[in-house]
C-alpha cells in the first residue's frame, strides 16, 4: 500500500510540474507578440494591390487564389497543415448585382496532443474592398489595400501559429486557422464554412474572430468585444483575459450597441448554433472601405496586444485544463445554479472546499448588480427585484474565478 501511495504521489507531482511549466511557457510567450512581424504580414497583404474577391487579374483569372496561397504558405511555415477550400458562389449583391465566381477559403489544422473531437477556430477575412460614390450607387476601386480591414486580423491569426510553434506547446483540442474569402460581399466564405461544419456535425468549442483590430490613434487603448446570445458565457472570460494580459481595456457593448455583431464572419457561425466572439477596434478607422486603408495608418504596438488577447483566448479554450486555466478561470464549472430560469431566487451549490466564496451578478453590459459572500457550500441569492432578462453570475473563491454562468430571470 505504501508503494502504491508513493507511486500515486510521484505521478501527481510530475503532472503538476508539467502543468506548471506549461503555464509558465504561456506567460513567457506574451511579450513575444512581435509588432514588426504583424506589420510585415499587413504589408505583404497590402502588396497584392487589391484583394477584392471579384478582381480580374491580368491573366484573366478572377478572385483571391494568390492571396489564399500566400496565407496557406505562411501557416505551413509554422507547421500548420493547410488546404484551400475553393467553391463556386452565385448570387445577387445589393450594389454589385449578379455574381458567379469562386471563393478561396484557407483552412489550417493543428492537431491536438491526444484524442479530441473538439475544435477551436481562430479566423479572419482575407478579402478587402474600397469604394466610392458613382452616381446613385457605389463603385469598387481598383486599389483595395485593406490594411486594417482586414489584413490586421489575418496578421493576428498567422502570429498565433508562429507563437504556438515557438512555444513548443501542443493543444488539447484541434485548432483551425481560418481565412475567409468574400466577407465584404455578405460573409460568403464564412457562411459556406459554417454550413459545412453544421452538416458534418463539427464540435466547435469557440470561433474567435478578429476584424479591423489595428487602428488606434491615441493612448486610450480599447477593444470592442461583440457578443452573441448563444455564447454569453464566453463574454466575461474574454473581457477578463483582455484586461489581465494586455494593456487594452475591453469594451463590452450593450444590447443596443451590439448591432455590428452581425457585420463579420463570427455572425455566420452564431446563426448555425456555434459559439463565437468578435473583436474589433473601439476607435473606428477613418479609412474604412477606402483606398486610404494603408499599413502606415495602423498602430502595431496596439495590434501586438490584440495578439496577446488572442493568445490568452486560444490557451484558455484550446490548451488549458481545469488545473492550468488562466485569468482565474476554470475550464469546467465547479458549481450548480438552479432553478434556471428562475422567478425570485437562485440556489447556488459549489464544490466541497470552495467556501467561503463570493457571488457576483452582472447585466449584459458588464454592470455589476450585486455581490454576496457565502460561508457554506449551498447559498441563496434574491433576484426578485430584477426585471426579466438574461444575467451573468460569477463565482469567486478568493482571487480565483470558479466559473461564470448565464442565468435567466422570468
Amino acid at each position: 500500500m505504501k508503494r502504491i501511495l508513493f507511486l500515486i504521489t510521484l505521478v501527481l507531482s510530475c503532472s503538476m510540474g508539467r502543468l506548471s511549466a506549461q503555464m509558465e511557457r504561456f506567460e513567457e510567450m506574451l511579450p513575444m507578440m512581435n509588432a514588426d512581424s504583424l506589420r510585415q504580414t499587413v504589408l505583404d497583404l497590402q502588396s497584392f494591390g487589391t484583394r477584392f474577391w471579384l478582381h480580374e487579374h491580368e491573366n484573366g483569372r478572377v478572385g483571391n487564389l494568390r492571396v489564399a496561397e500566400y496565407v496557406a504558405s505562411r501557416l505551413n511555415a509554422y507547421g500548420v497543415q493547410t488546404s484551400i477550400d475553393s467553391s463556386l458562389q452565385e448570387g445577387n449583391h445589393w450594389f454589385g448585382g449578379p455574381y458567379s465566381s469562386m471563393i478561396y477559403n484557407v483552412q489550417g489544422v493543428m492537431e491536438p496532443d491526444g484524442p479530441s473531437d473538439s475544435i477551436v477556430i481562430i479566423g479572419a477575412h482575407l478579402d478587402a474592398i474600397a469604394t466610392q460614390p458613382s452616381g446613385s450607387s457605389l463603385m469598387v476601386l481598383p486599389n483595395c489595400p485593406g490594411a486594417d480591414d482586414n489584413a490586421s486580423g489575418i496578421a493576428v491569426m498567422i502570429e498565433m501559429a508562429r507563437i504556438i510553434q515557438l512555444s513548443g506547446l501542443r493543444p488539447h483540442h484541434t485548432i483551425h486557422f481560418m481565412a475567409y474569402d468574400a466577407e465584404e460581399y455578405g460573409l460568403i466564405g464564412s457562411v459556406h464554412d459554417a454550413w459545412q461544419r453544421s452538416e458534418r456535425g463539427d464540435k466547435v468549442v469557440l470561433m474567435i474572430n478578429n476584424d479591423m483590430v489595428s487602428y488606434q490613434p491615441d493612448d486610450d487603448w480599447q477593444l470592442c468585444l461583440h457578443w452573441y446570445s448563444n455564447a454569453l458565457d464566453i463574454l466575461p472570460v474574454a473581457a477578463e483575459l483582455c484586461e489581465q494580459y494586455t494593456d487594452i481595456t475591453p469594451f463590452v457593448p450593450s444590447d443596443a450597441e451590439n448591432g455590428n455583431a452581425r457585420a463579420s464572419d463570427s455572425y455566420a457561425y452564431s446563426t448555425y448554433g456555434f459559439k463565437a466572439i468578435f473583436a474589433i477596434e473601439k476607435t473606428f478607422s477613418l479609412s474604412y472601405h477606402t483606398d486610404h486603408d494603408v499599413a502606415d495608418s495602423n498602430n502595431y504596438d496596439y495590434l501586438s496586444h490584440v495578439a496577446r488577447y488572442n493568445w490568452a483566448m486560444l490557451y484558455h479554450y484550446a490548451f488549458a485544463t481545469p488545473t492550468t486555466s488562466i485569468g482565474g478561470q476554470t475550464a469546467t464549472p465547479q458549481f450548480l445554479v438552479y432553478p434556471n430560469p428562475a422567478t425570485s431566487s437562485l440556489q447556488i451549490s459549489v464544490a466541497d472546499g470552495t467556501h467561503p466564496y463570493t457571488v457576483q451578478l452582472f447585466d449584459l453590459c458588464g454592470k455589476q448588480l450585486s455581490t454576496q459572500t457565502m460561508d457554506h457550500e449551498n447559498g441563496n441569492m434574491d433576484i426578485s427585484e430584477l426585471p426579466s432578462g438574461i444575467y451573468l453570475l460569477k463565482i469567486l473563491s478568493g482571487n480565483r474565478t470558479v466559473g461564470v454562468q448565464k442565468v435567466v430571470k422570468k
